[in-house]
C-alpha cells in the first residue's frame, strides 16, 4: 500500500506544511512507502519551499495534475483541508482510497465539499481535538474513522541551549495580522523603548530556533489555527510566550495561564497588557518567570516524535482494515485511546455555522447533528 499526501507548494514557510512532511517521515519510519504529491496548478514549477525546514522528504515521480494516470486502487490519497472541495472534485473518478489531513479547522469549514463528493472519504487524520471534532462534524464520518496525530514539534533544532545568551527582546512573527502586530509593537515600545523587538519572518527553522533561544520572549501573533506551532517551538526553547494562542473561539490544544502570558484574541489592549507582563516578569520575578518555563517545557514535551509514531501505529492499523470491517475491535480501540470526545461548546458550533453560511457552504443536517 502506497501512501501520498497532496502537497499545495507554497513559496513561503508553513506550518500545516512542515508537518505534513514529518507526517511523512513517521510513516516511512513504521514501513509504509509515503510520497508528496506536489500541487504546481496555482503557482511556476520552480516554486520550492523544502530549503526553509530542512527535511528531505520523498516526493512522487508525477506531480497532482498527472496523477489520475498514475494512482491504484490501493493506493491512500490525503488531501489538505484546505481547497478540499477543489480536490474531491478533481479526482472524483480516480478509483482510489481518500483521506483527509485536517490541520485547520477554519481552512476545512471554508473548503467543504458537498454531500456527494464527501462520500469519496474513507478518514481524517486531525491534528488536535478541536480539528478532530470539526472532521466529524464536516465529513459525516464515523468516530472510529477520525485519528488525530500529535503535531511533531520537539526536535531538532527546536530545544534549550546553554551556552546562548538570552536577552530581554521580544521576538515576533509579522506575517499574520500584520497590523496588529504593528500596532502592539509600537505601543510597547512608547512604553519599553529599551526592549528590542526582533523580527522572524523568511527564515529558516533553524534561524527561527536561534532568533527563540537569543530572546526571552516571543509575542505570539497566531490567528485561525488549527494547532499554532511557533509558539509550543517557542516554549520548547525556553521562550516566555505573550500573545495569542489563536484557535478561539475553539479551544487551544495546549496554551494555559500556566504556560504563558495568553491574551484575549484579537484584542490589541489585551496583547499589549499581556507583553508588558512578560516584560515585567522577566526584569523582576525570577521565581514567575521560571515557573512559567518549567510548565512551558512540560507542555511541549508530549508533542514528540514518540508520541506521534505511537499514534500514527494505531491510524494506519484501523485504515488497513477494509470498509467492511470498521467496526473492528481495533478499530474502536484506536478511538478510545486517540480521539477525545470533544464537547466545544455552543459558542464554537455557531462560529462553525456562521463560517459555513459565510461561505455558503452551511447544510441543513448542520443543524441537528453536532458533536459540540
Amino acid at each position: 500500500m502506497r501512501v501520498f499526501f497532496v502537497y499545495p507548494v507554497c513559496p513561503g514557510p508553513v506550518g500545516g506544511l512542515k508537518q505534513t512532511r514529518l507526517t511523512i517521515e513517521l510513516l516511512c519510519e513504521l514501513g509504509y512507502p509515503a510520497q508528496l504529491i506536489v500541487d504546481y496548478r496555482d503557482l511556476p514549477r520552480e516554486t520550492d519551499d523544502t530549503h526553509y525546514y530542512g527535511l528531505q522528504t520523498p516526493l512522487a515521480s508525477f506531480d497532482f495534475a498527472s496523477c489520475s494516470n498514475e494512482l491504484r486502487p490501493d493506493d491512500v490519497l490525503i488531501f489538505p483541508e484546505h481547497h478540499l472541495d477543489r480536490y474531491l472534485a478533481a479526482t472524483a473518478d480516480v478509483t482510489v482510497r481518500k483521506g483527509v489531513y485536517n490541520r485547520n479547522g477554519f481552512g476545512a469549514l471554508a473548503s467543504r465539499p458537498n454531500r456527494k463528493s464527501m462520500r469519496q472519504l474513507e478518514f481524517a487524520f486531525a491534528n488536535s481535538p478541536y480539528t478532530a471534532s470539526i472532521s466529524r462534524f464536516l465529513y459525516r464520518l464515523p468516530r472510529d474513522r477520525v485519528f488525530q496525530i500529535h503535531n511533531w514539534i520537539v526536535r531538532p533544532p527546536f530545544g534549550r541551549d546553554p551556552d546562548t545568551t538570552r536577552e530581554l527582546a521580544i521576538a515576533y512573527m509579522p506575517r499574520k495580522i500584520p497590523e496588529t502586530v504593528r500596532k502592539v509593537r509600537e505601543e510597547v515600545q512608547r512604553r519599553e523603548p529599551d526592549v528590542k523587538w526582533v523580527e522572524i519572518s523568511e527564515m529558516g527553522e533553524r534561524d527561527v530556533a536561534e532568533s527563540f533561544r537569543r530572546c526571552a520572549i516571543f509575542f505570539s501573533s497566531q490567528n485561525r489555527e488549527g494547532f499554532g506551532n511557533p509558539a509550543l517551538e517557542a516554549m520548547a526553547c525556553g521562550c516566555l510566550v505573550a500573545g495569542y494562542a489563536g484557535t478561539f473561539p475553539f479551544p487551544s490544544p495546549y496554551a494555559s495561564s500556566a504556560n504563558g502570558c495568553w491574551a484575549q484574541e484579537r484584542s490589541e489592549a489585551a496583547a499589549v497588557r499581556t507583553v508588558l507582563k512578560a516584560i515585567r516578569t522577566v526584569r523582576e520575578n525570577a521565581d514567575a518567570y521560571s515557573q512559567y518555563l518549567s510548565a512551558a517545557e512540560k507542555t511541549a514535551e508530549p508533542y514528540s516524535k514518540a508520541t506521534a509514531l505511537v499514534q500514527m501505529r494505531e491510524a494506519m492499523s484501523s485504515i488497513m482494515v477494509t470498509a467492511g470491517s470498521v467496526g473492528d475491535a481495533v478499530t474502536r480501540g484506536h478511538y478510545l485511546k486517540s480521539v477525545p470526545q470533544a464537547r466545544l461548546g455552543l459558542q464554537a458550533y455557531l462560529a462553525s455555522l456562521y463560517i459555513l453560511a459565510r461561505k455558503q457552504r452551511l447544510q441543513l443536517g448542520d443543524l441537528v447533528r453536532s458533536p459540540f
